[in-house]
């Protein structure tokens, strides 16, 4: 198997995230350069670049003017146009404010990004890297900075993601918008083909068995209830592995925005017309970047506004793990909720009506990038995504992009012309075959996390394997 790939690369920098990469991977590299980066935090950055003892003066004065590669690429040339490539970037702001809850100024902000722009430069040049491969869109400020630059410098960059189906995964060139790359003599089996129609008959059955099995997990841990004092004080009391340490002023905070949902919860009545609106947990990648502008959620429900007809609800459901998991009030603020259902005709379900009776009853049903699309489509029911979703060309998925320029998609998708068939379905899951690694262990779930890092391990492998077949 091989992909195919437009160019050949000498030096490859990689950013594994949660894929388990170690040394092992040089095998499969010949005589291509293997760059491992984990740019993954503050203190990883410090330590293993340097940015903190970084002399910007000092690479200035000795590279941009002096060194013949810098001079050759015109960099000293383009820099204004570099550093305003990379700091015009909302998604950037977002990213940075995630880390750094508010507590940093805007002029602090604005000196580290020149500093690691600085440093990625160095970095990109010195090393000669023409090639960069990340785990999934790059959404930590280091590695989004790093990419950036590397985009300015026409340096090709690809991303290892999943497709709609959780253990397989294929490989995108692009930076947030990406194109997908073609894979040669992949082997499709009888396995694969009975795993999409396991996948779906699970999406297919109740709430509690169709749910990924991480949220499952939660699920059962909680009880069935969104807010359990008793989970809460354990975590508040007790740290465990991972899991850091809940402050109470934390725990406060996420009850009272708890609190404050539930009391400005909507009634649905029998009949009533509607959308839902289920929302992402946040921060995640699934909404910074892939969300881009609908980042902020309330602008996806603002234009869904616009386009339905008055009478028709939208219904806007909390994740509840924004309940179960650490609460970021600079996400979820005071008047989060009450600005939601300010907005004309647009309530708040309550949490015993569970996403899937939320599929069945609504017209369509909305998301950023979430995997309630897929739920939708395999029940027949269409969904207008906002965002860089897994699941695009999928029957029944609709990017805002498309209904915002074609009024007659609305008006179908009201009166349900546009019902995607099971058959529809499960065909495009069995294209998404072709062109995506990855298997199911006996014993396993579909859902396993581990398992879609197993399917982007093989996808990474294979694409350093091309890259040194190609030389």
């Amino acid at each position: 198997m091989q992909f195919e790939l437009a160019k050949t690369y000498q030096s490859i920098a990689i950013f594994p995230g949660n894929l388990n990469v170690d040394q092992s991977l040089s095998q499969f590299a010949g005589n291509i350069k293997l760059i491992l980066a984990t740019f993954l935090s503050v203190d990883e950055w410090k330590t293993v670049e340097g940015i903190d003892t970084f002399d910007v003066d000092e690479f200035v004065r000795k590279k941009l003017h002096t060194n013949e590669v810098y001079k050759e690429k015109r960099i000293f040339e383009k820099y204004p146009e570099l550093l305003r490539y990379v700091s015009h970037d909302s998604n950037l702001y977002h990213i940075m404010a995630r880390k750094t809850s508010g507590k940093s100024s805007i002029y602090q902000h604005d000196v580290l990004i020149e500093k690691i722009v600085y440093r990625s430069l160095f970095l990109l040049l010195d090393y000669k890297i023409d090639v960069i491969i990340t785990h999934d869109t790059p959404h930590v400020m280091f590695e989004y900075i790093f990419c950036k630059v590397a985009s300015f410098l026409k340096i090709d960059i690809y991303s290892i993601r999943r497709t709609p189906l959780p253990w397989k995964s294929y490989l995108e060139r692009g930076l947030v918008y990406g194109e997908l790359v073609k894979v040669k003599d992949i082997q499709v089996t009888d396995q694969d083909k009975l795993d999409v129609d396991g996948y779906v008959e699970q999406k297919l059955d109740s709430y509690e068995n169709a749910i990924p099995i991480y949220e499952k997990r939660r699920l059962d841990k909680y009880k069935g209830k969104v807010w359990n004092w008793q989970v809460e004080m354990v975590n508040h009391f007790l740290k465990s592995g991972k899991r850091p340490h809940v402050s109470a002023a934390s725990l406060w905070a996420k009850y009272q925005a708890y609190k404050r949902y539930e009391s400005l919860q909507g009634d649905l009545m029998e009949g009533d017309k509607f959308v839902s609106v289920l929302l992402h947990y946040q921060p995640e990648r699934t909404t910074l970047p892939e969300g881009d502008i609908f980042d902020q959620q309330i602008h996806a429900i603002r234009m869904l506004r616009l386009l339905l007809p008055e009478d028709v609800k939208i219904v806007v459901k909390e994740h509840p793990s924004t309940f179960r998991l650490e609460y970021k009030y600079n996400v979820r603020p005071y008047d989060y909720y009450k600005t939601i259902v300010s907005i004309p005709n647009v309530i708040l379900a309550p949490f015993s009506l569970d996403s899937f009776e939320l599929i069945g009853r609504g017209l369509f049903t909305a998301t950023i990038t979430g995997t309630v699309a897929i739920e939708a489509a395999c029940r027949g029911k269409c969904c207008i995504y906002f965002g860089n979703a897994q699941f695009k060309s999928m029957p029944g998925a609709y990017h805002i992009s498309e209904v915002w320029a074609d009024n007659t998609i609305m008006k179908q998708l009201l009166s349900g012309e546009l019902t995607p068939t099971l058959e529809d379905v499960k065909f495009y899951f069995q294209g998404l075959l072709t062109d995506s690694f990855g298997y199911v262990p006996e014993g396993k779930a579909y859902t396993e996390k581990d398992i879609s890092y197993l399917g982007g391990g093989i996808c990474l492998k294979t694409f350093v394997e091309t890259i040194a077949a190609s030389k």
